[in-house]
């Protein structure tokens, strides 16, 4: 193990720091709580998307450093998506367009070096806290018919892992990366567009205007993601149910009970 007086990072995301490592890469630095070997993990799925031939990051190695697991990556140049739709909320459709455009051109690719879908959302869907036992055999038992597929799906494709480069945008963040039906992806990013927490200290009204332009969004990014992609919106909604019960294992306190609201609701539906 190395280790080594570290600058301010120059990002912070809810699993890890990012730091300047030189002029050409970054360190991604994964908080002390997660294991040792999720660099490694991964490091691994972003090998597998590379050489499935998605443009993405590449990693020169992994490391143990001042106690915490992390690797070293290409450095991206850049601003987030979320970032310029923050400071220009007119090109909301514009920027809704790209994701979806993003996204669908993403699941063109396949990979059988990631792990599957089902089994990545059946195992977080038993850490679900929220959940009941009998919920949780529910919403297993509806994972179970839905259809396997050999997708890469990055399983948390949203507006700040998109960073816009000179060369064009570029997708970061593969940690959860997996193989799998496209719609579950899409479920997924639907779920982070739409369920989001929102600031406590916003005040109320700011919220629900931010609530209504979510909501546009949201429709804006499926309607340009299907007229790409041979799915349709009734397709899309049998996966609701499984990633919104899986999204209750990361334990986001700004946005757990709005989308344990929504699982209870979709249990009834389901029932």
């Amino acid at each position: 193990m190395v280790n080594i007086e570290l600058t301010d990072p120059i990002a912070v995301g809810r699993t890890a720091e990012i730091f300047a490592w030189d002029e050409q890469y970054v360190l991604k630095l994964f908080f002390a709580q997660y294991p040792d070997d999720e660099a490694e993990n991964e490091a691994a799925r972003i090998n597998a998307v590379t050489a499935a031939g998605v443009p993405t990051p590449a990693v020169l190695e992994t490391m143990m450093l001042n106690g915490r697991c992390g690797f070293i990556m290409e450095r991206i140049v850049g601003e987030s998506l979320l970032t310029l739709l923050q400071a220009d909320l007119g090109k909301a459709e514009q920027y809704a367009q790209l994701l979806a455009e993003l996204h669908a051109n993403l699941h063109q690719f396949q990979s059988e070096n990631l792990p599957a879908v089902h089994d990545w959302l059946a195992r977080k869907i038993n850490r679900a806290q929220p959940l009941t036992d009998v919920e949780k055999t529910a919403v297993l038992s509806h994972l179970q018919t839905l259809p396997p597929a050999n997708t890469i799906c990055h399983a948390d494709f949203h507006l700040d892992n998109i960073i816009l480069t000179e060369n064009g945008p570029v997708i970061i963040d593969w940690c959860n990366a997996n193989r799998g039906h496209p719609l579950s992806d899409v479920a997924r990013t639907t779920l982070m567009l739409s369920k989001g927490g929102l600031p406590p200290e916003m005040p109320l009204q700011e919220q629900e205007l931010l609530k209504e332009l979510r909501v546009q969004f949201t429709q804006h990014y499926l309607d340009h993601y299907f007229a790409q992609q041979p799915y349709t919106i009734e397709e899309l909604a049998p996966w609701h149910l499984p990633v919104a019960a899986a999204r209750l294992s990361e334990v986001i306190p700004e946005e757990t009970e709005e989308v344990l609201r929504f699982v209870k609701e979709l249990l009834v539906v389901d029932d």
